[in-house]
């Protein structure tokens, strides 16, 4: 159902006035304003003419509403460049909740305002100011709770301007998380940042850059600082100190001024007394250069305040360490600038407690938020994070707790870097439960923002030495937890990826979760990541204990867990053992991986890629269960596995099956379900042994390369021993075990490749082929040779050269779909196969050697 919800409001008035003095205001018509959003284009909602002194806020070509957290249509064309517009929204009802803009709503309600802007020429950044209004009717107007600063800077130095920053002097929030009252019309700042940074400005034909800046109507206690920093590093700061109280639906303007960059001042710490004055003079933000002089030792300090870090500031430990320190937060607040060289000796203490009602809380020893770059920093202080019930999001790391900010996924190029830092220290979280937004914990960072969009940053020769180990009563909601990184980003909303390259993770990875009823991701490396990740190696054990598992994603990889990206010349040699006890009904589908657990996203690659850690796995699920090598399993786009080996053996057992409820198993050396896909899997290897036992049902399948195969596999080898043994006798669902693949209703081809292997299988109802194990359909191809080795056995009993022509030898169960069944039964310990006409293997393309 469909209602069609009218939107009728006034438009923002405001007068440009003499330099003579600081700010003048002119009221607004009414007070109020009809605003729109942007979203999913460049156009916005903006200001419009100049009449008569006053400014139009005018509605523009794809703006929407979000009415009680649903987007609207956009707006129709015949209202763009109108001060109103009617939007029609889908399946709402009175009383309506009506916000702008649409793109700043989070699933829990909140709003989140963009600390880092575009520069919009002629208005200010799109989804930058909030409007909202509240009607049981089908018309409302919105109320404007935002003003407009406007900046006029003209050119001094001859150099290009990198940023625009104003920041309220008092420390009142202008960006990041807000509560809404939409019956009031009033938003509260439950996360926020007192600075909003408008990038890459740049100088019009008359030399003079203008930037307008929205900011929530109220009153700033000292006014508002503005800071100019040029493409040379250099900057200067101009105070706006009347600019004290600005109501809603005013655009104030500073008095023009004259870029003229200085050289950041420099500050030498060498005491604790001295830091303590540093972290309390720049609570709100530091744009100079200051210098650790020597170790810092902490002992009596009972209280350090955070610190910020102002674009083009600079920290500099100078590899001297901070010691004896006790808190219960972390070093540096926010960082825009770069934090280099600080190391934190083994004797800190550092307890974090997540307990607090903040919409979203980051943690780390030495920054919480990071927008800049985190360079050389060691930390070899142990971490204990305790809370009882958890509901908001949280973000848990040693060296950065937050690799980016909150936006609305429109800021561009975000190179914040987390770069050649160490953590040695251990990690250890204990909470009661949590139950609502993400929670992300990671060896080096929590995770980077899911709507932060990267152009060079990411994580860059990093080492995690650190044990990270997560024990929780109840986890009801989302939660990702990596050696390296716990998450980087939500897959499907990360509109670019960032790179992690050249790490290595050392410290084992425990996830000990008594009840988990939320999707949840662990990874040596990184758990849910949208990322590149090249040249990177997990040494570190991962332990996955879960007693009861929901309905549910479970994804648990040696290198990453749930990812989108490539991955190129990653490495596992890390235990993963997972335990998933009993299961609340059917639905959970856990999927394991000794390099990567599920793929989803856009087309990826996979390259030079290794796994040689063991991979156990013990379950008493009665659903679908995924173990591979490599990757569990891959999404419905198209993935290309090239030069990837795994060595390391693969054990699953599934026990106390439940009747009736369908469990299946599938599990191989490569990987083990590809059937969504088109792939190639070319020069792979699979030498590990591979053992699927248990109370098996639903055509359980084992496989060399790929459990399910619709694709090519070229030049692959299958190597390590196949073993499956089935104890299930209640139905007639048979278990399917075969040298390169398992199952397949699809084309697929085969080149190149050798079986050379021991096969053995016990129970009942077992079908087992040479090269592959159950097919149904039309169109399958085999493309010679496919080579299997004398030394190849079928419970002991080697193969020979009259196997090459015994079509129920090579393949298990051949039901194809025309019906022409030449050979009927199951292949068990004294059956045949069944054979079809359609899949043909001809002379020679088979060959026994």
């Amino acid at each position: 159902m469909k209602k069609s919800l009218f939107i009728i409001g006034l438009a923002l008035a405001a007068l440009t006035v003499s330099c003579s003095k600081d700010v003048e205001l002119q009221p607004a018509v009414g007070g109020k304003v009809t605003l729109g959003v942007a979203i999913e284009s460049e156009t916005r909602t903006a200001l419009g003419a100049l009449n008569g002194g006053k400014y139009d806020v005018v509605w523009s070509e794809g703006d929407c509403l979000a009415v009680n957290g649903t987007k609207s249509e956009p707006v129709d064309a015949a209202y763009v460049g109108k001060k109103t517009a009617s939007f029609t929204i889908s399946g709402v009802e009175a009383p309506y909740n009506v916000l702008y803009p649409a793109s700043i709503l989070g699933k829990d309600g909140n709003i989140t305002v963009p600390t880092v802007q575009n520069y919009t020429e002629g208005s200010f950044a799109a989804g930058s100011a909030v409007a909202v209004g509240y009607t049981t009717g089908s018309a409302v107007t919105l109320k404007n709770l935002y003003s407009f600063v406007k900046l006029t800077i003209a050119k001094g130095d001859d150099v290009a301007l990198k940023s625009v920053a104003l920041q309220s002097v008092g420390g009142q929030a202008i960006s990041g998380v807000y509560s809404v009252d939409y019956q009031n019309a009033e938003i509260r700042a439950i996360a926020g940042q007192s600075v909003i940074r408008i990038m890459d400005v740049p100088y019009g034909s008359d030399n003079k850059a203008v930037v307008y800046i929205a900011v929530p109507a109220g009153k700033y206690e000292g006014g508002f600082t503005v800071t100019v920093t040029g493409a040379d590093g250099k900057y200067m700061t101009k105070k706006a100190s009347k600019i004290t109280d600005v109501p809603a639906g005013y655009l104030v303007n500073m008095p023009e001024f004259t870029y003229t960059g200085t050289a950041r001042s420099e500050v030498v710490i060498t005491s604790a007394a001295e830091l303590v004055e540093f972290a309390t003079v720049y609570n709100s933000g530091f744009d100079g250069v200051a210098l650790l002089g020597n170790d810092i030792d902490m002992t009596g300090v009972e209280d350090l305040p955070y610190f910020s870090l102002l674009e083009g500031a600079l920290f500099d430990g100078q590899g001297y360490a901070i010691k004896n320190w006790t808190s219960n937060h972390g070093l540096i607040n926010i960082n825009y600038g770069t934090v280099k060289n600080l190391t934190i000796d083994q004797s800190c203490n550092l307890t974090f407690d997540m307990s607090n009602t903040d919409a979203h809380t980051p943690h780390a020893v030495v920054v919480a938020e990071n927008l800049g770059v985190v360079s050389g920093c060691v930390n070899n202080a142990n971490i204990t994070v305790e809370a009882g019930d958890v509901t908001k999001n949280r973000y848990v790391g040693s060296i950065v707790g937050l690799l980016a900010v909150s936006n609305d996924g429109k800021v561009k190029n975000i190179n914040a870097r987390v770069e050649n830092c160490i953590n040695n220290g251990k990690i250890k979280l204990t909470l009661n439960s949590y139950t609502g937004g993400w929670f992300f914990a990671g060896g080096i960072v929590g995770t980077y923002y899911e709507y932060s969009t990267f152009g060079e940053g990411g994580l860059f020769n990093c080492v995690n030495n650190g044990n990270l180990e997560v024990n929780v009563g109840t986890m009801s909601n989302k939660n990702a937890v990596g050696g390296l990184i716990g998450g980087a980003g939500a897959l499907e909303k990360a509109a670019a990826f960032c790179t992690i390259k050249d790490c290595v993770n050392n410290g084992a990875v425990t996830y000990n979760i008594t009840t988990v009823n939320a999707n949840s991701y662990i990874g040596g490396i990184a758990a849910s990541c949208a990322a590149h990740v090249v040249n990177t190696t997990n040494n570190g054990d991962v332990t996955v204990t879960v007693p009861e598992l929901g309905q549910i994603w479970f994804r648990t990889g040696g290198v990453v867990g749930d990812f989108a990206g490539n991955l190129t010349n990653v490495h596992n040699s890390g235990k993963v053992k997972v335990s998933l006890t009993t299961q609340a009904g059917k639905g959970a589908t856990p999927q394991i991986g000794g390099v990567a657990a599920f793929h989803k996203g856009s087309t990826v690659a996979i390259t030079n890629s290794t796994n040689s850690g063991e991979v156990n796995v013990a379950t008493s699920l009665a659903s679908n269960l995924f173990v591979g090598g490599i990757l569990a399993q891959y999404s419905s786009k198209e993935v290309t596995m090239t030069g990837c080996e795994n060595s390391g053996n693969i054990t699953t057992v599934n026990t106390a099956y439940t009747s009736g409820t369908g469990s299946r198993v599938w599990t191989a050396g490569i990987v083990a379900d590809e059937s969504k896909a088109t792939p190639t899997i070319e020069g792979c290897v699979n030498r590990g042994a591979i053992s699927l036992s248990g109370d098996l049902n639903a055509e359980s399948l084992v496989a060399g390369i790929a459990a399910t195969n619709y694709c090519t596999f070229n030049n692959c080898k299958s190597l390590g021993d196949l073993h499956i043994e089935n104890n299930y006798t209640e139905d007639s669902k048979y278990v399917v075990i075969a040298g390169l693949g398992a199952r397949s209703s699809a084309a697929f081809t085969l080149e190149d490749c050798e079986v050379d292997c021991n096969i053995t299988y016990y129970g009942t109802n077992v079908a087992c082929g040479l090269i592959q194990g159950k097919i149904w359909g039309s169109n399958k191809t085999i493309i010679s040779p496919v080579k299997i080795k004398k030394t190849t056995t079928i419970n002991g009993v080697a193969v020979t050269e009259d196997d090459a022509t015994m079509h129920t030898k090579l393949v298990a169960w051949d039901e194809t779909t025309d019906g022409n069944i030449s050979a009927g039964g199951w292949h068990n310990a004294t059956e045949e196969g069944r054979v079809g006409s359609v899949f043909k293997i001809n002379e020679g393309d088979v060959i026994i050697e």
